[in-house]
C-alpha cells in the first residue's frame, strides 16, 4: 500500500546507513567461505579457471580472481 512507503523507505534507509550484523553470522559465514575456498583449491579443474580468469584480468578489472591463498589470508583477516 501507498500508505506504508513512508515506513518502509525510512526501515530501508536505517537498514542501509546502519547495517547489523551479528558476530556469529559473520564469523560463520567467513568460516563457511573459507572451507569453500580450501575445498576449491583441491579442485583442478576449479584452479585452472582460476589460473586463467587471473591471466586474462588484471588485479584491476572487476573479473579477476585472487589465488585461494590470497582470499584466504585476506578472509582470516577480516574482523
Amino acid at each position: 500500500r501507498s500508505a506504508d512507503l513512508p515506513t518502509i523507505v525510512a526501515l530501508l534507509a536505517e537498514c542501509l546507513r546502519e547495517p547489523r550484523f551479528s558476530a556469529d553470522a559473520f564469523h560463520a559465514a567467513r568460516m563457511r567461505m573459507i572451507a569453500e575456498l580450501r575445498a576449491l583449491s583441491a579442485d583442478p579443474a576449479a584452479l585452472a579457471m582460476q589460473g586463467l580468469t587471473r591471466l586474462l584480468y588484471p588485479p584491476s578489472h572487476l573479473r579477476h580472481e585472487p589465488a585461494p591463498a590470497d582470499a584466504i589470508a585476506l578472509l582470516e583477516n577480516v574482523a
